[in-house]
């Protein structure tokens, strides 16, 4: 898979240093950073997540790592703006952070 995803779209989290604490790092969150490893794509989505609106990640290879929290406590959702090489992040209708992918 490696050189042809540029978007990978998950439920599960892998494990990242924002989550010493707050989430166990397992076999679980270890196989799903294993997969976006070999999979080395150019933005990582995921939820599954619900200690924060948003949890923003530049992976050691260069990949974007955006886990965001769509449930009514954080109502949080992101905008890929591709052509712009952007993603927005959003709490209901407050933009709050753009990074560049």
């Amino acid at each position: 898979m490696r050189g042809r995803i540029d978007v990978l779209l998950l439920h599960d989290s892998p494990w990242v240093e924002e989550y010493e604490g707050k989430i166990a790092r397992d076999m679980r969150t270890q196989a799903v950073g294993i997969a976006v490893y070999e999979a080395r794509p150019k933005a990582v989505f995921c939820g599954h997540l619900h200690i924060s609106p948003f949890t923003i990640h530049r992976f050691e290879y260069g990949a974007l790592y955006v886990r965001i929290d769509t449930s009514q406590k954080h109502r949080c959702y992101a905008v890929l703006r591709s052509k712009e090489g952007k993603i927005e992040l959003w709490v209901n209708d407050r933009k709050v952070e753009e990074v560049s992918i």
